[in-house]
């Protein structure tokens, strides 16, 4: 089994490096140093993560990329919750008047569409920044890759729309002068080594 600590509370991250003697993963988290997020990884964290061998996969989140400006985002929604008295909660919004909702969500994307001139709207250099910093801080490119979260992040950053434009980041990587042999550890080769490892029959304890 491949231990992921992604949705761990930090006492848990370290619970979990105390006890495992296998590799594991964040397979989707980024850096709390640049973005002071709860799922993001402390580097003391990363330098823990990379002794145990294990990897951290970069998620594209704009939250998780930039918390500083997404705290803006959401200060925003909440402003304009409390203008049209709606209720911050998802499931009692979805039971609030259409007519009221639908001002809400024309006047709140206006208004963070004018925002996010402001803010600057998050890209593949982000993603590239956190991928940096996890190199900076262990050393090297073995403990970091791509954790996507396509399927959960809503808003990906620009030029990560879809994952087609996965060879931005393998432009981006280029352009800052990684090695080729690195950027092969962080599109796939990391995540492929601690698979091996963990589920090498060797390594499989009874």
């Amino acid at each position: 089994m491949i231990i992921d600590v992604s949705h761990v509370h930090d006492e848990t991250f370290w619970d979990v490096i105390r006890i495992t003697d296998s590799p594991i993963v964040a397979s989707h988290s980024c850096c709390r140093a640049l973005s002071d997020h709860h799922r993001n990884l402390s580097d003391k964290m990363l330098k823990a993560l990379a002794k145990n061998g294990g990897v951290v996969g970069i998620n594209y989140a704009p939250f998780f990329l930039n918390a500083g400006n997404w705290e803006k985002r959401d200060a925003l929604r909440s402003e304009l919750f409390k203008k049209y008295n709606l209720p911050e909660d998802r499931r009692e919004y979805a039971k609030a008047d259409p007519e009221i909702r639908k001002k809400f969500s024309e006047d709140f994307n206006a208004k963070l569409e004018e925002l996010n001139k402001t803010l600057g709207q998050e890209s593949v250099k982000d993603v590239v920044d956190h991928i940096e910093h996890v190199i900076k801080v262990t050393g090297n490119a073995d403990h970091v890759g791509l954790g996507s979260d396509f399927d959960g992040i809503g808003t990906p950053p620009v030029g990560l729309e879809h994952v087609g434009k996965i060879a931005n980041i393998t432009a981006e990587l280029v352009k800052r002068g990684h090695k080729d042999s690195d950027i092969r550890k962080i599109l796939g080769g990391n995540f492929l080594r601690v698979f091996r490892r963990v589920t090498s029959p060797s390594t499989t304890r009874r």
